[in-house]
This record gives C-alpha cells, sequence and structure tokens, in this order.
C-alpha cells in the first residue's frame, strides 16, 4: 500500500515498496519517463521534453530564491514527472551493456534537476537584473512561481 506525502505541490501518494522495485530492469520506458544520459533519442523523449520545459519554466524563479527555497523547487519538479502524470514518469539511466533501464532515485534525480535549473544562470541573471531596472517592475514583479501540475495537464 502507498502513503501519503505532503510536499511542495500538495499532498501526493508516495508509491509501495512494490511499485518501487518496478524501478529497476525496465526494458521499455513510458513516454513520461526522463531518459538520462547524452544522444538524439533521450534529447527527442516526450518525457524528457516535458522535464526540459518545467526546468526552463521555472529558472528564472530557482535563481531568484533562497537555497531552501530553491531545493523545493527542484523536489517540486520531480515529484510532477514522478506522480502528477498517468502513468506516472521516473528518471531513467541506462545500463552499461545490458540496455536496460533502472531508476536513479530521487536523490539523483532532484541533482540533476538542480544542475538543469542552474543552466545558463549567468546569463539569466543578467536579464532577471535589467528587467528589474526597468520602469514600474520590482525585482520580483517579473517573476511568478508556475503551477507545474497545470503544465502537465496541458499535454
Amino acid at each position: 500500500s502507498s502513503h501519503q506525502l505532503t510536499t511542495p505541490l500538495g499532498v501526493i501518494s508516495k508509491p509501495s515498496l512494490d511499485e518501487t522495485q518496478s524501478r529497476t530492469k525496465i526494458s521499455d520506458p513510458n513516454k513520461h519517463d526522463v531518459l538520462c544520459g547524452r544522444g538524439g533519442n533521450t534529447f527527442k523523449h516526450y518525457g524528457n521534453s516535458t522535464y526540459r520545459e518545467l526546468v526552463n519554466l521555472n529558472k528564472k524563479l530557482y535563481l531568484s530564491v533562497k537555497k531552501k527555497e530553491k531545493c523545493r523547487i527542484a523536489q517540486a519538479i520531480v515529484e510532477a514527472i514522478r506522480y502528477r502524470q498517468v502513468p506516472n514518469g521516473r528518471f531513467l539511466e541506462k545500463e552499461a551493456g545490458t540496455g536496460v533501464w533502472n531508476d536513479i532515485g530521487d536523490e539523483k534525480a532532484v541533482s540533476k534537476t538542480s544542475q538543469a535549473l542552474r543552466e545558463n544562470a549567468p546569463m539569466i541573471r543578467k536579464e532577471l537584473k535589467s528587467s528589474s531596472s526597468s520602469v514600474g517592475s520590482g525585482a520580483n514583479s517579473s517573476v511568478t512561481s508556475v503551477d507545474i501540475s497545470d503544465k502537465l495537464t496541458e499535454k
């Protein structure tokens, strides 16, 4: 049985041990999975596209908040991929030699997401600075939180 977990996205059900065991030796990733690694197939994969979109929508917010909030944003993106889609998405890495996929786990997924949120940070900070110096806009007025679950249901 699964148990409830309160997250930045509200209450979600975490998977049971049986469901967690289905995160290893995956031969056929589903469309919501995020495939870790390089190459055209991972880049083009639907789940990776959704993931990149969520990351890009939250970069300005991520760069404008304190460290504790940064972690919450990364966790919320991982939770959105894992628990707000049917079927649930996973963060998968291909096992060398066997060709099967294994879930990298939440810690690595949050770390990967934090890294993705920091990509191009100097350029984005420059944009934030220039937009905050515009007439009539405060430093945070142009930065708004994105409702991750709404973004997922649009697809």
